[in-house]
């Protein structure tokens, strides 16, 4: 596979590692220097890893009929995983409780750690 060299075939790439919904949601309001960042950090990390397979399970809510949307948890809490600095420091902003690491990285101007 040609390493993608544009925003439109990096955001191809990471539709086609994470899921078009998934992607989507995470890339839809970075600018092409923000994809590329992303891209450079996790292309390494996600090239040789399987590719998004969509389940063929859809779960309905049984209040309003539509298909359920499935959300993001770890020990953060739910959809409080962070995957990029931007994430991250968006989070911090946007709660008022304040998690594991998030002291350090706002000390450390919001970048990560090295």
């Amino acid at each position: 596979m040609k390493i993608p060299s544009n925003r439109k075939e990096k955001v191809k790439f990471f539709r086609k590692k994470l899921g078009c919904e998934i992607a989507d949601n995470w890339l839809s309001d970075k600018s092409d220097k923000e994809v590329k960042r992303l891209f450079e950090l996790y292309y390494p990390k996600m090239k040789d890893k399987e590719d998004y397979k969509e389940s063929e399970i859809k779960v309905t809510c049984i209040r309003c009929g539509c298909e359920v949307i499935h959300h993001h948890e770890c020990n953060c809490g739910m959809d409080r995983a962070v995957f990029s600095e931007e994430d991250w420091k968006d989070d911090i902003d946007s709660n008022s409780d304040r998690l594991q690491g998030d002291e350090e990285f706002m000390k450390n101007e919001f970048k990560l750690l090295s």
